[in-house]
């Protein structure tokens, strides 16, 4: 509620009320009325309601370097269950029904920012192997620990330092029981 627009309703009641006062020598009841000065001064223009509802209406994104790293991710995994759901849309337009099309992953870059979306289901089996073989692998070419850490930073498929070190152990104690 604008208080010009309120100020101007209060001096143009006094106005009107010493008007009637003269006129019919009653006193009229005072109205405590807050009025937006839009419409009391005829603003209301048809430019600044569309610009009003274009601006209510229009979806503001942030810049990404802007969010923090929860909402990166989230947006990003947004983003890659949007594609998801274009490319089934699309494999059942191009493709036979009998065909097995699948989207194993998405590769895509924000800025100075690279993410990895692996849509394919991984099986414990399987990692478990993979684990397996880069342990043998660092100690057959005697790769540090901070060595893998760093070829994990880099690539995207291999599994994480702590996952390494967790089958490390496991094996080791795997081995001293026998």
């Amino acid at each position: 509620v604008s208080n010009t627009a309120n100020l101007y309703i209060q001096q143009y009641y006094k106005l009107i009320s010493a008007d009637i006062e003269q006129k019919t020598g009653q006193k009229p009841k005072q109205k405590k009325t807050k009025l937006n000065g839009v419409f009391v001064f005829g603003l209301q223009l048809e430019q600044i309601s569309k610009i009003r509802d274009k601006w209510s209406s229009a979806k503001r994104c942030k810049p990404f370097e802007d969010l923090g790293n929860s909402m990166q991710l989230k947006r990003s995994k947004k983003f890659g269950n949007q594609i998801l759901d274009l490319f089934e849309e699309q494999v059942l337009q191009t493709f036979n029904e009998e065909d097995k099309v699948l989207l194993e992953g998405l590769i895509f870059s924000v800025g100075a920012r690279r993410f990895h979306i692996n849509y394919r289901e991984l099986n414990s089996k399987d990692t478990d192997l993979q684990k397996q073989a880069v342990v043998k692998a660092m100690d057959i070419g005697r790769v540090s620990r901070n060595t893998y850490r760093l070829l994990a930073a880099i690539g995207h498929d291999l599994p994480r330092e702590w996952a390494v070190s967790a089958m490390q152990q496991q094996i080791n104690y795997q081995m001293s029981i026998f």
